[in-house]
């Protein structure tokens, strides 16, 4: 009967730190949203068709909330009252027609701040989109990073790492989003669909633009120990077999 190599406890401890750094190599590019019940947006409208649209949220339902227009220098609101795992709701003031339990999902359908089947919206995973940008080559979209970006945001000229969004004439749609590479905030937006066109740059929030290094880091290390514990009960589960 032939004997089974059993690891030694140094070398164990040795794999699991290995873990943790390949970890920290892998979740480095890790950027996603993190909102809550009471958080806000404010976006003045820079560009616009100021044709009279119609409200469909995003499929499924498809749900028709009603009719929209805005003009240069409008404001857009999203003011956020529910988040759960997948889907951030809340009330969306568009100019002066106000819509309540609004998906960012739908909004993303409705004010063309997407390519489906993507809805990126106000609020998107920027880490899912860096690891999936070559599926968005089939939909004239190419998807890229700028590591500084300027913009004013709560009166401060704010230096930030982006996400950018670029769609190319998709079957005559025409899109330019960027987003904040740490937290997935919609910045900037310009896009356009047959007669419809629309202008968006984030002017005020609550939210936090740019995470600071320390909470980067905590993310960091709480997605290492997190893997490196399960490399751990996974080798230890092999040990006992």
């Amino acid at each position: 009967m032939s004997m089974r190599a059993v690891p030694s406890f140094r070398s164990l401890v040795f794999f699991v730190f290995l873990s943790v750094i390949i970890s920290v190599s892998s979740f480095s590019s890790f950027a996603s949203f993190t909102a809550v019940a009471g958080d806000w947006l404010c976006y003045t409208v820079t560009s616009s068709s100021s044709t009279l649209n119609s409200f469909y949220g995003a499929w499924p339902p498809g749900q028709y909330f009603g009719n929209w227009s805005v003009n240069i220098g409008d404001l857009v609101y999203f003011n956020i009252t529910s988040v759960s795992s997948d889907s951030i709701n809340g009330t969306l003031q568009l100019g002066s027609y106000i819509f309540s339990n609004i998906r960012n999902i739908d909004i993303a359908s409705a004010l063309v701040l997407s390519v489906y089947p993507w809805y990126g919206g106000f609020l998107t995973n920027t880490s899912q989109l860096l690891s999936n940008k070559d599926s968005f080559l089939s939909l004239n979209t190419t998807i890229y990073t700028i590591n500084t970006y300027y913009q004013e945001i709560n009166g401060q000229n704010l230096s930030i790492p982006i996400v950018v969004v670029s769609v190319s004439n998709y079957y005559g749609q025409n899109s330019l989003f960027y987003y904040s590479f740490g937290t997935g905030i919609l910045l900037n937006a310009t896009t356009s669909f047959g007669n419809y066109s629309l202008g968006l740059i984030l002017k005020r929030t609550n939210m936090i633009v740019i995470p600071s290094t320390s909470s980067e880091r905590l993310n960091l290390i709480i997605s290492s120990v997190s893997f490196a514990l399960l490399v751990l009960t996974l080798s230890t589960k092999k040990l006992k077999l």
